[in-house]
């Protein structure tokens, strides 16, 4: 679980300082720079893991970052240091704190790495991280466990925007019919592709049953009453397997339908679940959840994802606009995010003030009716 994050020179993030929760809700103003935090994080993670050269990577801008995370308990501390105008272009460092204090894991400046106190030289691309090269090219009895673990860490931390699905070709392609060869191509690249909805599902029904039943469960009339339940086959056109097809439709009140002729809302609810039972995410980040989604269902949904991700040990981080959303947060999770002539400031509300916050919610109103009056003081 990312503990506490400080970026500096990345987009609006001049010198941004961040604490987080097993849920946060990042909230503020449009421009404010909510998508910047998140954006900021997915680049940390994808660059930690990184073999090639991430967006937005630009020694000119000096991005640095220093982030805390919890992986079983054991606290981690990575840092990413830029600096144009010296001989050093690249610094990273991987920590862990064991007896009081931060023990050095890996460390790198340029191509001088050091691991478990050993010096040594790789000829490598700034853009390629430490920790992926080495993972790549040391023997793996070198290796100091820890690398590894937090290698998978960092690539489970995932960003969602949850655009509008109706403009992903990806997903229309898959839409109706899906032949054999389709879906094993799909297969082969399933963590290299663009997700396709449609195919997540179809691999659930070939290889987790389980979680496709609870799928269902969750969005039934037992549910969120929103599909009664997904109904895949398998279609034969001849003899040989290859000529086999798939449908995946989904059984409504009264009618059966396929995934494009689903709600924009009704998408986005299968797309938030998926991620949560599927894709195996160590952190969720999750740009404005309530868009598309009526008030009603939304105070049902998300309440849902977040006892899924505390039993399933995985964080989420949401920016929002919703006061719906912000009203089913607790209020030492809401994050107040302000653009101001330094860039984009994170700050919590107020411990002192916690207090009659609460008091508030119980006696007088709801926690968004609470910051809105805090806006106008």
């Amino acid at each position: 679980m990312l503990k506490r994050i400080h970026i500096r020179n990345f987009l609006s993030c001049e010198d941004t300082d961040i604490e987080l929760d097993g849920v946060t809700a990042l909230i503020g103003r449009n421009a404010a720079g909510k998508t910047n935090v998140l954006k900021a994080i997915e680049w940390w993670a994808q660059f930690g893991v990184s073999k090639e050269l991430c967006e937005y990577f630009s020694t000119d801008l000096e991005p640095n970052f220093e982030i805390e995370f919890l992986i079983e308990n054991e606290l981690f501390k990575y840092e990413l240091k830029t600096v144009a105008e010296s001989a050093i272009l690249l610094i990273e460092n991987l920590s862990c704190f064991i007896n009081g204090n931060w023990q050095i894991i890996a460390e790198r400046e340029n191509e001088a790495f050091r691991h478990y106190n050993e010096d040594f030289y790789l000829t490598l691309d700034s853009h390629v991280s430490m920790i992926s090269a080495l993972l790549s090219l040391m023997p793996k009895n070198k290796i100091n466990p820890a690398l590894i673990r937090v290698y998978d860490y960092l690539r489970a931390i995932k960003y969602y925007v949850l655009d509008d699905v109706y403009e992903n070709t990806v997903q229309n392609r898959y839409s109706e019919h899906i032949d054999i060869s389709s879906y094993k191509q799909w297969l082969a690249k399933r963590n290299k592709t663009k997700p396709s909805l449609v195919m997540k599902l179809l691999y659930l029904w070939h290889e987790d049953k389980e979680t496709l039943e609870e799928l269902n469960a969750l969005i039934g009339e037992n549910g969120l009453n929103i599909v009664k339940h997904i109904d895949i086959e398998k279609h034969g056109l001849g003899l040989k397997d290859e000529d086999s097809f798939f449908t995946v439709n989904f059984v409504m009140v009264n009618s059966t339908v396929s995934y494009r002729q689903l709600s924009y809302g009704t998408q986005r609810v299968l797309a938030i679940l998926l991620a949560l039972l599927y894709d195996n995410c160590s952190t969720l980040l999750i740009e404005q959840p309530e868009d598309g989604i009526h008030s009603g269902l939304l105070k049902k949904l998300l309440p849902l994802c977040f006892e899924y991700g505390a039993a399933y040990n995985r964080q989420i981080i949401i920016a929002t606009h919703s006061p719906d959303v912000i009203n089913l947060v607790p209020p030492e999770s809401i994050r107040l995010v302000r653009m101001t002539e330094n860039g984009t400031k994170v700050s919590s509300l107020d411990a002192e003030r916690l207090p009659f916050i609460y008091d508030y919610i119980k006696n007088e109103g709801a926690l968004f009716d609470f910051i809105d009056a805090m806006d106008d003081e």
